[in-house]
């Protein structure tokens, strides 16, 4: 009798241990009645820098003498930039700019000893390459040898009404489709080095006349900065069924990505009254577009924080989301769903990085996000 009594004790321990750690019943996953498909985006296959070189100045061009691409390591920007400054109150940890090494042979110009008039191109692939395994994207910088003369390219502000001799990068994707972005850019100075040049119809690179390294002479070294909004994929997204049901942390299977919230799972959602876990185990009753969008937004706040990357439409209406929660009464039906429909395309692969079940082509080395390889 005492063996039952210990066998039915010990059983209803386990039943309540089991229960506290189970989920309610998981509801539709496909609330918008769309395709979850997962459809990788297309990625870069190819990328290549072009920039028109309106003038050389006084000199003969030396034989060999290039102009080296570097992938700036400190964020600047255009009007801010100086020879000293990256912005308005912030020094470079090197004066001139802070850049990595060469990263490839290929990053080089070669210019000719023509007057101008003619466009340099070369690949900087590996730079994309670089930004895409998680390196922020800074832009670029060109840095001349050591000799003159200089050069002067066409910058991006050089006619407000005609862009055709802007620099711009020519993207080539793996699907053969081509886009082309273009820059913002400035020039720094090494004789003026509190002087921001981005308003300057050219950009500069190089010396003029004899280099000195200590820029006391009349001319000295120019650099042109550049930075282009290209897109990178990084990591992979989840839709909203696997974060609610990895959210368990007696579980193995529990994401950490939770841990980045404020309070994990138990973090509260706006003026819900509900927490975060608990508004996505909310089922939409009659279509519900608050707990429709809510569903999709957690998801995609989770998919960030776990390192996916996320393209600029998708964070807009993120952010047009997040507003909408803070500001319900601002909203209206077809908005809500509207947003909820792109959140759950980025969620599910349809575009952004691609479905962490997805495989992915070579600049993912041929395997999926959970590193076991692709069938061919």
């Amino acid at each position: 009798m005492k063996k039952k009594q210990s066998f039915l004790i010990l059983s209803v321990i386990l039943s309540i241990m089991l229960l506290g750690c189970q989920n309610n019943k998981m509801p539709v996953e496909n609330e918008l009645n769309v395709s979850t498909n997962s459809t990788l985006h297309k990625v870069i296959a190819n990328a290549r820098l072009y920039i028109y070189v309106e003038k050389k100045g006084y000199g003969t061009w030396p034989a060999g003498q290039t102009v080296k691409v570097h992938r700036v390591t400190n964020e600047w920007k255009e009007l801010e930039a100086t020879w000293y400054n990256r912005l308005t109150s912030t020094k470079w940890d090197n004066p001139g700019g802070d850049i990595a090494a060469l990263d490839s042979p290929s990053n080089i110009l070669t210019p000719n000893d023509s007057s101008g008039g003619y466009w340099l191109s070369t690949s900087i692939t590996d730079i994309i390459e670089a930004w895409k395994s998680g390196l922020p994207n800074y832009g670029i910088i060109l840095e001349q040898g050591a000799t003159s003369p200089y050069l002067k390219y066409r910058s991006r502000n050089y006619d407000d009404t005609n862009d055709e001799y802007a620099p711009f990068v020519k993207i080539t994707y793996d699907d053969g489709s081509e886009d082309i972005v273009t820059t913002e850019d400035t020039y720094i100075w090494k004789i003026a080095p509190e002087t921001n040049n981005g308003s300057s119809a050219y950009l500069y690179t190089g010396i003029v006349g004899k280099r000195l390294e200590d820029g006391t002479a009349i001319y000295g070294e120019k650099r042109s900065l550049l930075k282009f909004d290209i897109e990178i994929d990084k990591g992979c997204t989840h839709t909203q069924g696997y974060w609610k049901t990895h959210a368990k942390k007696c579980r193995k299977r529990y994401d950490h990505t939770w841990d980045l919230l404020s309070d994990g799972p138990s973090t509260k959602f706006f003026s819900s009254g509900k927490t975060y876990i608990q508004v996505l185990w909310k089922t939409p009753r009659g279509g519900n577009e608050y707990y429709i969008l809510a569903h999709q937004f957690i998801a995609a706040e989770l998919n960030q924080l776990s390192g996916a990357s996320i393209p600029t439409n998708v964070k807009e209406a993120f952010n047009k989301a997040k507003n909408l929660f803070a500001n319900i009464e601002t909203a209206d039906r077809h908005e809500w769903l509207t947003l909820a429909e792109l959140l759950n395309d980025y969620n599910s692969g349809l575009i952004g990085p691609g479905h962490c079940d997805g495989c992915h082509n070579k600049w993912h080395k041929k395997r999926n996000n959970n590193g076991r390889k692709c069938k061919p």
